[in-house]
C-alpha cells in the first residue's frame, strides 16, 4: 500500500521533469519481490542500575502508514521478552528522538514515550513497562503507578 503511494509520486516526478521512470520500475519489481519486506529500526540498548538487565527499544513502520514501538528485555542469561506494540510515528528522527526517552525508572521498569514528533513534542503519556523473573522465565509484569508529588 505505501509502496504503491510512493511509486506512484515517484513515477510522476519523473515523467514531469522528463526522467526515465525504467529505474523506478526496476525498484519497485525488486521490492515487491522481497517477501515480508518492512522497516524496521532498534535502538542501542540499555543496561539497567545493576546490570542484571537490558532494555531497547524497537520500532517497526507498518502497513497501514503508522509505526509501531515495543520495549525489548533482556538478562543475563539471554532470556527475551518484548512489550505490546504500542503505536508510533514512523520517521527514523521520531525513533531516534523517542527512543532517547528510554531510561530505566527501577531495577526491573523502565519509562519510555513511544510518540516523540519533531517539532511538536511528546505526545501521549509515557510508558512505565516492567519485568520480573520467576520459574527461570522472563516476564512482563504489572508496572507500579508512579509517584509524582501532588501539584501545590
Amino acid at each position: 500500500m505505501i509502496l504503491g503511494a510512493v511509486h506512484e509520486v515517484m513515477t510522476a516526478m519523473a515523467t514531469r521533469l522528463s526522467l526515465s521512470i525504467a529505474p523506478f520500475e526496476t525498484v519497485r519489481d525488486h521490492v515487491e519481490g522481497v517477501p515480508d519486506l518492512v522497516f524496521r529500526w532498534n535502538s542501542p540498548w540499555k543496561a539497567s542500575p545493576d546490570r542484571k538487565l537490558r532494555a531497547r527499544a524497537r520500532y517497526v513502520a507498518d502497513e497501514d502508514g503508522f509505526g509501531r514501538s515495543t520495549v525489548e528485555f533482556v538478562n543475563v542469561d539471554g532470556l527475551r521478552v518484548e512489550s505490546s506494540p504500542i503505536r508510533a510515528p514512523v520517521w527514523v528522527e521520531d525513533y531516534q528522538r523517542s527512543a532517547r526517552t528510554l531510561s530505566w525508572f527501577t531495577g526491573s521498569c523502565v519509562v519510555f514515550s513511544p510518540y516523540a514528533v519533531r517539532r511538536i513534542g511528546f505526545i501521549g503519556e509515557p510508558q512505565f513497562i516492567c519485568v520480573s523473573r520467576e520459574d527461570g522465565s522472563l516476564q512482563l509484569d504489572e508496572a507500579p503507578e508512579p509517584d509524582y508529588p501532588d501539584p501545590v
